[in-house]
């Protein structure tokens, strides 16, 4: 296959192959769309960006990076009373064979990060904790809200709202 694809009456839109295991969506004269060979998808920047967690880096499966509007927006038209979703969800074990989360396990997480002149460390996260024991079809959940004191890189929890419907104040 050639490197790239293009389309016959529009010279600037195609899709391209820039390295091994690798395609681009180009529309405008401009890459739009890029997945990589770890199966990344990246939109706006042909790399990927690690990002952080506390002292530990990673890369995210999915990225939006733009100079102008990074966001992503998920909207239903429905005459029910039905939702948008934005779905969090975690398991153990693997994708064949999941297993049972345990008290303790965190389900889901919202980090707020800024540019430090480095890297994006974290200011912020919410985090949706299991808080007992599960079992079938019963997950008791509790939230946190943490915020990163001046001069760390770790967040500290500030409130904390148990399965059991208390706001705790933890750091105060």
């Amino acid at each position: 296959i050639a490197y790239s694809i293009l389309h016959n009456a529009d010279d600037d839109t195609n899709i391209r192959f820039p390295t091994a295991n690798t395609f681009s969506v180009e529309t405008a004269g401009s890459e739009r769309l890029r997945i990589n060979g770890n199966g990344q998808i990246l939109v706006g920047s042909s790399s990927n960006r690690q990002t952080r967690l506390g002292g530990s880096n990673f890369s995210p499966n999915f990225q939006i990076e733009s100079d102008s509007v990074a966001a992503a927006s998920i909207c239903r038209f429905s005459d029910t009373i039905a939702p948008s979703r934005f779905v969090l969800q975690k398991g153990r074990g693997t994708i064949a064979s999941a297993s049972t989360v345990a008290d303790g396990d965190q389900v889901g997480q919202i980090l707020f990060s800024g540019w430090d002149g480095d890297n994006f460390t974290n200011a912020a996260e919410i985090r949706a904790e299991v808080d007992g024991e599960p079992g079938d079809e019963d997950m008791p959940g509790a939230l946190s809200l943490r915020t990163t004191p001046d001069g760390s890189k770790f967040t500290s929890e500030r409130v904390r709202i148990t399965s059991g419907g208390q706001t705790l104040f933890t750091g105060v």
